[in-house]
């Protein structure tokens, strides 16, 4: 936190603009439609408590404060300190792993300058986000706490990062719970072990239960002079900033390929948390630069149109989705086609869905045309997801349908990818693409997307998805 003194009224209000939102449905809040509460949440805050008391911000929001104070010419003091808690780790490097420019130029955006260490990485899916962590590591010389989304990241990260910097890597996830030097976490595990308010049901009832904080994640706060995230866009949940704030580190780093904390529609979501946790987006690399240097395969984006059944005059309601989308026979049908003839050329070829159901609708339609394929999901156990991605490689398998082909999965070998989910998210339509790394013997990369014309808010979902695949200029878009 960093704490503001002797500012006046004026530029209290002034700051209190910036470092505020309006909450998303704040309008159905009884205490906002009663006047009291003014439906925002505010960064900049009164602690006191504090020693010594006064008005505190999270420190990533010092790059924002900063240039809004800027020529103010009002009397006020900037009062922050960033705690190193261990001593300088020299790691020894892999000879073996070589960093690309664009790598190394991300590497010195990221650890020098302004308040160096802190910052946003913003990295194309498939452009080594995790090599580049490791060297900010290797940079740092800090001990690091790396956290992740999901299981899948936390074996796949941990393995890259100890090859790189040649050191044991902890890990905090999936059943394991060891440190190290680096360190490796789920933010699932960091949240169960964090305690707080839980929510159950018991006989009916919804019941608000309070959990004390586990032991071993209070050992946690102070060990680590750099946190790095992975996927930091989901910082705007309203409980995963939380575990980022409890840490004391030197050192914050946000990594995320759809990072868009400026943008308007991000705010009532609660975008202004990966600015206020990690800083505002030192390093910005588009796909299309990568593309044309050699690094990233062009994508072709193929949009089939999809015109039944008829549901003009429907409203948005809560099975608007399931069935113009996940349960929309026609649809699947044209998916599982495509992905028939697809798997019949050759291709490997991933299906990308958000519901298990829509995934065995799809499963039971390339079962009655005998094409050989598997579903992979959340609760998968991670041997079983390592195994079929391997038969997927190998050619014993020819189709993966799945709810974790998201953010970070890393198979290079996948040629085709079809989007069964549809949506109108920018950071999810970027993060399907997972099949742009190039590999030996891979000779294109096929993306599969819908244009739902159905109805007008699922067509309006198409259009959103269609506005990133334009905003490329390296991408091949194709209407079918």
């Amino acid at each position: 936190m960093v704490r503001i003194e002797g500012a006046g009224e004026k530029i209290l209000k002034r700051l209190d603009v910036l470092t505020s939102y309006l909450v998303e449905g704040h309008r159905f809040a009884p205490s906002f439609r009663k006047h009291r509460w003014d439906g925002k949440e505010h960064l900049l805050t009164y602690h006191a408590k504090r020693d010594p008391p006064g008005y505190y911000f999270p420190i990533g929001l010092l790059f924002d404060v900063v240039d809004a104070l800027k020529g103010s010419g009002e009397e006020h003091k900037l009062v922050g300190k960033r705690v190193w808690h261990g001593t300088p780790e020299v790691y020894e490097w892999n000879p073996k792993v070589i960093l690309r420019p664009y790598q190394l130029e991300a590497v010195e955006a990221m650890t020098t300058g302004f308040m160096p260490g802190i910052g946003i990485l913003k990295m194309p899916p498939r452009s080594g986000k995790t090599i580049t962590a490791a060297r900010f590591i290797h940079e740092l010389q800090a001990h690091a706490l790396v956290i992740v989304p999901s299981r899948w990241l936390l074996h796949q990260t941990a393995k890259s990062v100890g090859e790189a910097l040649q050191v044991p890597v902890g890990k905090i996830g999936d059943g394991e719970w060891s440190t190290g030097l680096v360190t490796v976490a789920t933010i699932g595990t960091l949240l169960a072990h964090r305690g707080g308010f839980r929510h159950y049901t018991i006989d009916g009832r919804l019941v608000k239960k309070k959990v004390p904080r586990d032991p071993l994640y209070t050992m946690l706060l102070d060990k680590f002079d750099l946190v790095i995230w992975d996927e930091v866009h989901h910082l705007r949940g309203k409980e995963w900033h939380k575990v980022f704030g409890d840490f004391e580190a030197c050192f914050r780093i946000g990594m995320s390929a759809t990072a868009f904390p400026d943008q308007a529609r991000e705010q009532s979501k609660g975008g202004i948390w990966l600015k206020a946790c990690c800083g505002r987006v030192r390093f910005d690399i588009a796909p299309s630069r990568l593309i044309k240097e050699g690094f990233l395969m062009r994508p072709t984006i193929e949009l089939y149109k999809v015109q039944a059944p008829d549901l003009t005059p429907r409203a948005w309601d809560g099975d608007l989705l399931k069935d113009g989308i996940y349960e929309n026979v026609y649809r699947n049908s044209m998916i599982a086609q495509r992905a028939k003839t697809l798997a019949l050329a050759g291709n490997k070829t991933l299906i990308v869905t958000n519901r298990k159901e829509q995934a065995r609708r799809l499963s039971r339609l390339l079962d009655g045309w005998g094409v050989v394929h598997a579903c992979i999901f959340g609760d998968t156990p991670a041997e079983q997801r390592q195994e079929l991605v391997e038969w997927l490689v190998s050619g014993k398998l020819n189709v993966l349908i799945g709810t974790v082909f998201g953010e970070g999965v890393d198979i290079p070998e996948v040629e085709a990818v079809i989007n069964a989910e549809g949506g109108r998210d920018i950071k999810a339509t970027f993060q399907r693409m997972r099949n742009l790394t190039i590999s030996e013997g891979k000779k294109k990369a096929l993306f599969v997307d819908y244009l739902d014309l159905t109805n007008s808010y699922l067509t309006l979902h198409s259009l959103e998805r269609l506005k990133v695949y334009r905003s490329e200029p390296a991408f091949l878009i194709r209407t079918i």
